[in-house]
């Protein structure tokens, strides 16, 4: 049969005749018979014989694999992927392995990628390639994916060579460390953290992984795949860190030292309370150091002598950052209550918005006689229309917090609420989180929220590309806030053109299932699953149905909250000066 096919001058009927033999088991015994054909004048005929080779694991044709790979030298990618195709099939781990001496880089990666698809641990031999794209290759086929778990020890050393490895290679080695989670790998991330040698960003992300050690998030930080981690021991982190305390307080990379704060503060590692004022009271340093330094010190020295002076100088300066100043009012709550709820009063009388919603928050918490005295000061203006609307929320949710003890807010409550209860559902129902969100926390909704789920049908912004639903990178600009609350809790009030669903029974043939584009006196066009548009006749159109919405009402699945950061966020999103300016032209 060889020598017959061998005949066939036409190289795409050689190809498609070799590839049906890989197809069919009872032809694998036949492999060895086609090895020449590697080396077929035709790309495509050497294409499809490696295929068919791996599929009928024709061992024989390692060698021959391997030299196809040199001699390609990564010029046609589609001859690469055959290739590492055909060793996955025909090659054994230790037969790749061993070429790691191999002059050609090419024929390391494809073994790379071969043992890759093998899920050997053998990959681990690579880690080391001279050339930085082989070595990165073989970490990716240890960590990405499924990942090969045995392998994941190998990668984890990688830290220790530190910048002399790629910033991706180097990125998983950091988080193979973390996915194996033990003291050893917790000690490396945090030595690796401390290097004044290395790349800033991945020593960033080595104090974030510090930070998640205990409880590891469902989604991975490196590759964004969901990964189910047990949660862990405090001590183990705690352990690795506890050497470096001196140092990370000491950093002179302020976003490094506001997270080496966090991961000690976290952990409740011991820290110097002379150390911790000293942060605090920098002015020069960052205000996310100053505000990580200050909770290290409420809360590992609570009795500090000088505590109650350094709260006061930041309530006295009036250039103390807004979050540092709410940061020691929810300090001074703790050392002193009362002078705790006179700092919030006078928050709510001249402070800004988000300090005056910190206020209310502080006094429902302060539980005091003249807290709760004054959260019914506030109540009272809610119920004549009088409160900010930034601060109409927190007002709500701090008396309904007291409503149970005390007797006067509870009434004053039950007659704001009583004319509410009938418009559950409705967007009025949701008038206090129109105004006094937190855009950036919105946005954080809209990434990260799985139950949302936004960014599986909106685009928001340049690298959010969804198109189900309507773009909203430049709804803030079109829409006001009233419109975009309806739109997440009542989203069936409103659809956007185009974005409705309808199902259209034709007269004669099936029904039609679409978005509804367009529709006039004469006739519907339906936008079909496919991306074409359907002209329907309204002659044609027995019936049809009105339009709805695949989006759920966001009131069930966020809570207030979220809903007023997501409308903060969204009325930010606006189109740039140059695009408008671009648009009027």
């Amino acid at each position: 049969m060889t020598a017959s096919l061998k005949k066939e001058k036409d190289a795409e009927i050689r190809a498609q005749l070799v590839k049906i033999i890989g197809d069919a088991p009872s032809c694998a015994a036949m492999g060895a018979e086609f090895i020449p054909w590697l080396s077929d004048a035709s790309s495509r005929v050497a294409f499809q014989t490696a295929i068919a080779l791996g599929k009928m694991k024709t061992t024989k044709a390692t060698d021959a694999l391997l030299k196809l790979a040199a001699d390609n030298n990564d010029k046609d990618a589609y001859l690469r992927h055959a290739v590492v195709t055909g060793l996955e099939g025909c090659a054994t781990a230790e037969q790749l392995k061993a070429t790691l001496k191999n002059p050609s880089r090419a024929v390391r990666l494809a073994s790379v990628l071969a043992l890759r698809r093998q899920g050997s641990p053998a990959v681990a031999t690579f880690l080391k390639d001279k050339n930085a794209t082989v070595a990165t290759e073989a970490a990716r086929a240890i960590h990405d994916d499924l990942s090969i778990n045995d392998a994941l020890p190998a990668l984890a050393a990688m830290v220790d060579e530190g910048s002399s490895s790629s910033d991706p290679l180097l990125r998983r080695a950091l988080n193979a460390a973390f996915r194996i989670g033990d003291a050893a790998n917790a000690g490396r991330v945090l030595k690796f953290a401390m290097r004044d040698d290395a790349d800033p960003a991945l020593r960033e992300l080595a104090f974030t992984l510090a930070q998640n050690w205990t409880e590891p998030p469902p989604l991975d930080i490196v590759d964004g795949r969901a990964r189910k981690h047990e949660m862990r021991e405090v001590g183990i982190i705690a352990g690795a860190v506890a050497p470096h305390v001196e140092a990370i307080m000491t950093l002179k990379i302020a976003k490094l030292k506001a997270l080496g704060i966090q991961v000690i503060t976290q952990n409740k590692i011991p820290v110097a309370a002379n150390l911790a004022a000293a942060a605090v009271m920098t002015k020069e340093a960052p205000t996310e150091v100053r505000v990580e330094a200050l909770k290290m010190l409420a809360q590992q020295h609570p009795d500090y002598a000088d505590l109650g002076h350094t709260l006061d100088a930041l309530f006295a300066d009036a250039k103390t950052p807004e979050k540092l100043r709410l940061e020691a009012l929810d300090a001074m709550l703790t050392k002193d209550k009362a002078r705790a709820v006179t700092e919030a009063i006078r928050l709510l009388s001249k402070g800004k918005a988000s300090e005056m919603q910190h206020a209310v928050t502080t006094l429902a918490s302060a539980a005091t006689a003249e807290a709760d005295a004054e959260l019914a000061t506030q109540l009272d203006k809610l119920v004549d229309g009088m409160l900010a609307p930034a601060l109409q929320l927190e007002v709500i949710e701090a008396t309904q917090e007291r409503s149970e003890a005390v007797p006067a807010i509870r009434e004053k409550l039950a007659v704001f609420e009583k004319p509410r209860a009938a418009l559950a559902g409705t967007p009025a129902a949701f008038a206090e989180c129109l105004d006094g969100g937190d855009a950036t926390a919105g946005k954080k909704v809209i990434q990260e929220n799985l139950a949302a789920n936004c960014l599986a049908c909106h685009k928001f912004e340049k690298r959010d590309t969804s198109n189900v639903g309507p773009p909203l990178d430049k709804i803030g600009g079109q829409r006001d806030r009233a419109y975009l609350l309806e739109a997440l809790v009542a989203p069936q009030a409103k659809i956007a053109p185009g974005f409705g669903l309808i199902t259209v029974t034709l007269k004669k043939g099936d029904p039609v299932i679409g978005a509804l584009a367009s529709a006039n006196e004469k006739e519907v066009q339906v936008r079909l699953a496919d991306g074409k548009t359907q002209k329907i006749a309204v002659a044609d159109i027995a019936s049809k149905t009105e339009p709805v919405t695949v989006m759920p009402p966001m009131g069930t699945i966020l809570n207030k909250r979220q809903i007023r950061d997501v409308v903060a966020y969204l009325g930010s999103l606006k189109a740039t000066e140059k695009k408008k300016a671009k648009a009027e032209h």
